[in-house]
């Protein structure tokens, strides 16, 4: 058996896995942990988290579930 590992390396750095865990705005309406939950998942997993600028939590809380995960933040303007 052979062990086949996706990697993707995106502006220089290199992620486990070309999946990232994509934003959905509003979560707390579905969830009181809202978005921590899936930052820490992200964190856990080694899967970038990306925070929809619709989040239910703000940035900061968001930054201090995911750790030192990575993290990015859909823009919307």
């Amino acid at each position: 058996m052979h062990l086949i590992i996706f990697q993707t390396k995106i502006f220089g750095v290199t992620h486990s896995s070309p999946v990232f865990i994509a934003p959905i705005g509003v979560q707390g309406i579905f969830h009181p942990e809202a978005e921590f939950n899936p930052a820490k998942a992200g964190k856990a997993l080694g899967v970038p988290f990306i925070l929809s600028t619709a989040a239910s939590r703000t940035i900061e809380g968001v930054a201090e579930a995911n750790g030192d995960g990575h993290r990015w933040y859909q823009l919307y303007w």
